[in-house]
């Protein structure tokens, strides 16, 4: 959380802003938000690992297998849409493919 004077309002009251942070909870909850984005498009993740950057990024790879069968791995970033927000916006790049893109 970070608190901000407000002189405008007096001498004593502060503009709050609390995000959740980058922690075990939110990384394996971005892991199955991706997980799931893939499934739906065709694909199958056979593994994925991210890590906290800091609060408001997490960088990581995954291990993806498409429709027939062909196995290849990912660069996965996700970063908050904005320093209010509690919502991630993710992409992974797939080597030799266009980046999947998801919130």
């Amino acid at each position: 959380c970070t608190a901000t004077l407000n002189p405008s309002k007096g001498s004593s009251y502060y503009d709050w802003q609390c995000n959740p942070a980058v922690d075990q909870r939110v990384l394996d909850q971005m892991e199955g938000t991706i997980r799931e984005s893939i499934t739906q498009q065709g694909g199958q993740v056979r593994e994925i690992e991210l890590t906290r950057v800091d609060d408001s990024r997490m960088t990581g790879s995954m291990v993806v297998v498409d429709g027939a069968g062909n196995e290849g791995r990912a660069t996965c970033t996700a970063t908050r849409e904005n320093q209010s927000s509690a919502r991630f916006a993710w992409q992974c790049t797939p080597e030799g493919q266009a980046p999947a893109e998801g919130q």
